[in-house]
């Protein structure tokens, strides 16, 4: 293995609860309903600007989506500059795959300004070759046109790079390209355990030196 491709929200950072909660704020200021789990089974596959404009079409709404956006973001910025904490584990595995050699980047659906904040917050920005936000590149993490960009750009393959990640759809477009994904969805659902080469709750569990072996068949 040479690289190591983190996403962001729910894996390097405890930070989903922020934007379900800020969505949640969005329905009851403009009095909107709508079951949770149909929610965030929906809305978790998306941008944050996807979202929005999912909102604005499902309610008719008379908003902008850069009005929809007004209405939220500053809670999720004051989030994100002074609040949020790195999963257990994270900075400290970050800086052992950096010390070791490997090639490091984030890969995320946030704003890019945002996640250089916490990044940095956290002490581990310069520890990333680079941030590939998918809002700023117009790329889903749904399409493994995403992590093909990334991988092209840490000079790697994809058979030797490890993917760390939350989401189900996210695990099987890097899986798609033969990268070895490692989950940190809590709970490990089953069709996660079924695409994941490994499950983890934080890094405190996984070992940094058999991501040198990563490509053994799974027991």
């Amino acid at each position: 293995m040479k690289a190591c491709l983190f996403d962001l929200d729910n894996t390097l950072i405890d930070s989903m609860h922020v934007w379900e909660e800020a969505v949640i704020r969005l329905f009851d200021q403009l009095s909107l309903t709508m079951d949770l789990e149909e929610a965030r089974t929906l809305f978790g596959k998306m941008k944050f600007s996807e979202v929005l404009h999912e909102i604005k079409n499902r309610f008719a709404l008379s908003q902008s989506e850069s009005q929809l956006k007004d209405l939220v973001i500053a809670d999720v910025k004051d989030q994100y500059l002074h609040h949020i904490q790195p999963k257990e584990g994270a900075v400290a595995f970050v800086k052992a795959a950096k010390a070791s050699g490997y090639r490091l980047c984030v890969v995320t659906s946030n704003d890019e300004k945002l996640t250089h904040h916490v990044l940095k917050r956290i002490g581990i920005l310069d520890d990333f070759a680079f941030v590939l936000s998918a809002e700023s590149a117009n790329l889903s993490k749904q399409d493994s046109l995403i992590w093909e960009t990334a991988i092209k750009r840490l000079h790697v393959e994809a058979k030797d790079c490890v993917v760390f990640e939350d989401s189900l759809h996210a695990m099987e477009s890097a899986k798609a390209l033969g990268c070895y994904v490692i989950s940190l969805a809590k709970p490990c659902k089953e069709e996660i355990r079924r695409c994941a080469d490994e499950c983890h709750r934080d890094f405190t569990t996984i070992k940094l030196p058999a991501l040198t072996n990563a490509h053994v068949e799974k027991s």
